[in-house]
């Protein structure tokens, strides 16, 4: 469920509570999606609390000689003032000590400690003004500058989704736990918590199809939104669909500028790396464009990707088998290796970062 900028609500609930007559009441979820009063869409109440379990919805309705009615609808924050039951703190603590000793400490990681400062909040609010976050194209960068400094083969191109940032951060230190919180979606085959890197090649005109196609899908789902590194395009929006990109530049870790050459028989590669999850996406682009086009995945030797998990990123390519990198790893080493500004022994986060990098520029703003 999301609010549209002419203030109408949208979604699967929405829908069902239109078009399904008998229904008293729709509890929604998963779009983190906070309502402090309750959407009425043809007398059905729609409702949910948020996210992250910081409300818990409290919904009264009456029933009357076979009738059932709204009454009332709240929302009971979920904060100190309610004391945490001592098993389940217990519990909690146990967990902690094996997510140290069996995570943390052999990445060399401590718990608590402070990883990074931050002096400014960096949001990507799928409800929001994704546009513009500021957390989004730092992900971004973050894996490119991972996974080029960590693999032989690097990355052209780095991205990642709305839909799989989770958390903000906010002004101060931030542990171990505050940057997890961010990209803590997935598993991989490692026993580290986060979906494993992956990194495909696609032509040119492949490219162009893709950030075409992921520009339009946002639409009708925000969570599809997605930032990129390493690139800079130039587009007309008024133009029509699959045609609005006039250029694309894949720019290196060294700044070196180089353009993309759209055309059919131009074979060279071009990789993009992100979470195996996400890259799915490059899969279903005929499905997205309605058959209009169609991309395939490709490794290194230009041969088609038909198992997503021999796209998985060997981070350290001198221990035996494949060492999965993770967007939070990425994120932390990242993070670390920002300066320490104001003389504390802590990293701050770099003041480029405040307000939102973009990638995509309007021919027509110039």
């Amino acid at each position: 469920m999301s609010l549209e900028e002419s203030g109408e609500w949208y979604g699967e609930d929405v829908k069902l509570a239109e078009k399904v007559k008998g229904i008293h009441t729709v509890i929604s979820g998963h779009t983190h999606t906070r309502l402090d009063e309750p959407i009425i869409v043809n007398g059905t109440p729609v409702v949910q609390t948020g996210a992250y379990g910081k409300f818990v919805g409290k919904l009264s309705l009456t029933y009357t000689e076979g009738n059932v009615r709204f009454s009332d609808y709240s929302l009971i924050p979920v904060d100190d003032r309610i004391l945490g039951d001592a098993l389940i703190n217990r519990l909690i603590e146990e967990q902690k000590e094996v997510v140290i000793k069996t995570i943390l400490e052999p990445l060399k990681i401590k718990y608590d400690e402070p990883l990074v400062e931050a002096g400014f909040s960096l949001v990507c609010d799928e409800q929001g003004d994704i546009k513009n976050s500021n957390l989004g194209p730092l992900v971004a960068d973050a894996i490119h500058s991972y996974v080029n400094n960590h693999s032989e083969s690097g990355t052209d191109v780095s991205m990642v989704a709305v839909g799989v940032i989770r958390d903000m951060i906010v002004p101060g230190f931030q542990t171990a736990p505050d940057i997890f919180n961010i990209m803590s979606m997935g598993q991989g085959n490692d026993n580290i918590p986060g979906y494993p890197l992956a990194r495909v090649y696609v032509t040119g005109r492949e490219l162009k199809s893709i950030l075409e196609i992921l520009q339009v899908a946002y639409k009708s789902t925000p969570g599809y939104y997605c930032y990129y590194s390493g690139l800079k395009v130039d587009f007309d929006p008024e133009k029509g669909m699959l045609r609005k990109i006039n250029e694309i530049d894949i720019i290196s870790p060294g700044g070196d500028v180089k353009e993309v050459n759209f055309s059919k028989k131009e074979k060279e590669l071009y990789s993009i790396t992100a979470n195996s999850y996400m890259l799915e996406f490059v899969s279903i682009i005929k499905k997205m464009s309605f058959g209009l086009i169609n991309v395939v995945p490709k490794d290194a030797s230009g041969s088609p990707i038909t198992n997503m998990k021999t796209a998985v990123i060997d981070i350290n390519e001198n221990l035996a088998g494949i060492q999965e990198g993770k967007e939070w790893l990425a994120l932390v080493e990242y993070l670390t290796f920002m300066n320490d500004t104001n003389g504390n022994g802590i990293p701050d986060i770099d003041r480029k970062y405040e307000s939102a990098i973009q990638t995509f520029f309007s021919v027509n703003s110039r």
